[in-house]
């Protein structure tokens, strides 16, 4: 501690000689400045820089919120770098940074994630074997998903690969795998057919049937007459069962369709839980009336005859059996023909069928009318029509005048 003693000789308040100051050389000052806002300049560079790759990079939207907090991470970085406003320490930190914002393991596990996805999506989107219905549940079943994996030490070493839940499989039509079966089944067939015929034949030299009447010798009358009949029936038929067996095989041998009916399967029952859901959870009426009807469009391929959604199997049954049930057949085919003929000749005499006339008026032969005025050649045969007798309305014909 100081004494009195010791502050004797200072004059407090006395006359002080002023002091020339040297001039100084303060060039290193303004180059540490200097210095110091071009690195500060750099590290904003490469901070701005950093931003633009990050978001240059080819992620999926969802990975939007990490995006975003990753670069910030980087951000902190270099801030937390730049103590009492030198950023010689944040400017290598921002280089450092800029280097591995692109090429780190949850960078990069996530492009790889993103370009997997992408690549099944828009193979998917693109087939044009699948129905609508099956492309919109794979692509709601199917998002994106992505998970970093650590090492012991808590460090960020990868992620997890993208894979889809399940891959579409072509659609088949039962429809044509039905009508395969029932092209490949053999038919029962079987056919019959009869056919029976006659024929006769009567020459009357004399006109009259064994009785001398004629005043010439030459034959006067002659009849023939025949008929026939013919009938035939055939069958072909193909029973339900026997295109179930034919199915059954097809089925078995390629899995591709049972594969595909499951597919539809699922498909609409994802559907009718989709909407069931939306229904049950919207206060908006109008909405609400909207899915009510799109359910009921569903659902009359999904519930049974008890109104309860079916399972798998009876889903499948219910688009098989009517199929085959319709391609069964049984065709009959009958048909039957008769046919006759007859015919009546004359030789070049009336008296025959003028005798003729007479007996059928039972021997009398006033009133009857004159006879056909006919003109032949000997030796020629004339065929005729109808002999009207007089008698009322009744007409003969030359057939009736033989029976």
């Amino acid at each position: 501690m100081s004494t009195p003693k010791e502050y004797q000789s200072v004059q407090i308040g006395g006359y002080v000689p002023k002091r020339i100051l040297g001039k100084r050389d303060l060039s290193g000052l303004w180059n540490m400045i200097n210095i110091r806002n071009q690195r500060y300049d750099e590290a904003i560079k490469q901070k701005s820089a950093i931003d633009v790759a990050l978001g240059n990079l080819k992620l999926n939207a969802a990975e939007d919120k990490w995006k975003y907090d990753y670069a910030r991470k980087i951000q902190k970085k270099i801030d937390d770098a730049a103590t009492m406003g030198d950023y010689g320490d944040a400017l290598d930190t921002a280089v450092l940074e800029a280097g591995k914002a692109v090429s780190s393991p949850e960078v990069m596990g996530r492009i790889r994630a993103n370009e997997a996805y992408e690549k099944k999506k828009q193979e998917v989107e693109s087939r044009n074997d699948i129905s609508d219905l099956t492309r919109q549940r794979w692509l709601d079943q199917n998002k994106y998903h992505y998970e970093d994996t650590y090492d012991d030490e808590g460090n960020i070493i990868g992620g997890t690969e993208w894979n889809a839940g399940w891959s579409p499989v072509s659609r088949v039509e039962i429809t044509k795998l039905a009508q395969a079966a029932a092209q490949i089944a053999a038919p029962y067939k079987g056919s019959t057919s009869t056919s029976k015929s006659g024929q006769s034949s009567v020459t009357d030299q004399n006109g009259l049937y064994g009785e001398k009447g004629s005043k010439s010798g030459s034959t006067m009358l002659s009849k023939s007459g025949g008929s026939s009949r013919s009938s035939s029936y055939s069958y072909q038929r193909l029973p339900e069962e026997k295109i179930r067996e034919v199915f059954d095989v097809l089925w078995k041998a390629d899995n591709q369709a049972m594969l595909s009916l499951e597919q539809d399967y699922q498909d609409i029952k994802w559907k009718v839980e989709k909407l069931t859901k939306e229904r049950d959870e919207t206060t908006d009426e109008t909405k609400r009336k909207s899915l009510d009807d799109e359910l009921v469009k569903y659902n009359a391929s999904y519930l049974g005859n008890n109104k309860q959604p079916m399972k798998e199997e009876e889903y499948m049954l219910s688009k098989v059996n009517p199929l085959l049930h319709n391609m069964a057949y049984n065709y009959i085919q009958k048909s039957s023909s008769i046919s006759t003929n007859n015919s009546v000749s004359y030789g070049d005499t009336n008296e025959g069928s003028y005798e003729r006339a007479k007996r059928f008026n039972d021997g009398k032969t006033e009133g009857l009318p004159p006879l056909p005025q006919v003109t032949t050649t000997k030796g020629a045969p004339t065929t005729y029509g109808t002999f009207d007798l007089g008698q009322g309305d009744s007409t003969y014909s030359i057939n009736d005048l033989m029976q």
